[in-house]
């Protein structure tokens, strides 16, 4: 099977919903076992034959500054985006713009917690690339997709606006270089009229409408994103064990 090699980890949000917890750590640096959910999820990118993850900070970039030193200089390169308390997401992913090879990635966010089959579940879209879907977790301020057949069409945490609801975005995606080129292309000219649109709901949605962008549904996937206390409550008692129930298996 083909790796793939490299990964995009976004990780420039100030989790301002987690109040005082997000004040003191960045919510890559919450810890639910022995690690850091970052590190747990650098680790699981590694063991799927990733050699190369960009993680773009913003928010107590220190602390990242200082992990990759102690641990992972080999494999990890930060880019910094300064702007983090202004802009949204994509302004984060086109700040790798100069760095990534022209091959797919994996694109993830720093704040959720996963299990191992995520990740196996999109190296079957490594010709296509792919938007990772499960079914509802009815854990809050969840993201809906729908799809025109099995290629993305809308994304809003609305329902009832949507047709045809495929699943609920976990926050994880296999990117080609065609996807990447379109992607960047339509940030380069909408940034500038908004700074705080998003890769996901603003970019890939706008992508969808000049190329397919395959979903890929993994009904029962179990994961959690940690936004705020009610998201790290759920976490802590009902998602991280499954998970860890699931990856040893």
């Amino acid at each position: 099977m083909v790796k793939i090699k490299q990964a995009v980890i976004l990780a420039a949000g100030m989790g301002t919903r987690l109040e005082d917890i997000g004040k003191v750590i960045p919510k890559g640096f919450l810890r639910l076992g022995n690690k850091t959910i970052i590190e747990e999820s650098i680790d699981k990118l590694i063991s799927v034959g990733v050699e190369k993850i960009f993680i773009v900070t913003g928010h107590l970039k220190g602390q990242y500054e200082e992990l990759v030193n102690q641990k992972y200089s080999n494999i990890i390169q930060l880019i910094h985006n300064s702007e983090y308390a202004t802009t949204g997401s994509m302004v984060s992913l086109h700040k790798v713009e100069l760095y990534i090879k022209k091959a797919p990635y994996y694109l993830l966010e720093s704040d959720i917690i996963y299990e191992s089959l995520a990740l196996s579940s999109l190296t079957k879209a490594i010709e296509t690339g792919g938007i990772l879907l499960s079914s509802s977790t009815k854990a809050g301020d969840e993201v809906y997709v729908s799809g025109k057949g099995d290629f993305l069409d809308n994304m809003s945490k609305k329902a009832n606006e949507l047709n045809n609801i495929i699943g609920e975005l976990v926050g994880i995606s296999l990117i080609t270089p065609s996807i990447h080129k379109f992607l960047i292309k339509w940030a380069e000219q909408n940034l500038s009229k908004n700074p705080q649109i998003c890769y996901e709901t603003d970019g890939l949605v706008a992508v969808a409408k000049e190329m397919n962008i395959p979903l890929v549904l993994v009904k029962n996937l179990v994961w959690a994103e940690i936004d705020d206390h009610s998201h790290l409550a759920r976490a802590k008692s009902d998602v991280y064990p499954l998970i860890i129930k699931c990856d040893c298996v």
